[in-house]
């Protein structure tokens, strides 16, 4: 069992190493507002490593089922975002991807932002305890 203090206003978060948790606005219902930007909280385990896979689809209608949908692998290795080449059909629209990189040294993730223009992309991060940024390498 894990105890952790915490004031009452307060939700602990506890993210398992080597995850990548994709984040948006908050909404009541989809399609409230934009998911722009779309937010990656980077959390490497012991080395240094992470990976998610992003599936998106309108959130209303079953066309999924006949492929309308996304997916978008991200992962993170020696210090190096990488973002695949979306598979499916599935249009959301422009928007940004923002990348935070979480480690037990970090005091503030750096982060980077690049638009979501449906390329892959492998983006060189500085270490993350550095405090500087990032660079994009395409």
């Amino acid at each position: 069992m894990i105890r952790v203090e915490a004031p009452l206003e307060t939700v602990p978060l506890f993210v398992r190493a080597g995850a990548i948790l994709p984040t948006g606005p908050e909404m009541s219902y989809v399609g409230e507002k934009p998911t722009d930007p779309v937010r990656f909280e980077i959390y490497p385990d012991a080395q240094g490593q992470a990976s998610t896979t992003l599936y998106e689809d309108d959130g209303i209608t079953e066309d999924y089922r006949q492929g309308k949908f996304r997916r978008t692998t991200v992962s993170f290795r020696r210090n190096q975002i990488e973002l695949g080449a979306p598979e499916g059909s599935f249009d959301p629209g422009r928007r940004d991807f923002v990348f935070s990189i979480h480690t037990s040294a970090s005091r503030g993730a750096p982060e980077v932002r690049i638009p979501d223009d449906g390329r892959p992309h492998r983006i060189a991060a500085a270490a993350p305890h550095a405090g500087s940024g990032m660079r994009q390498n395409r």
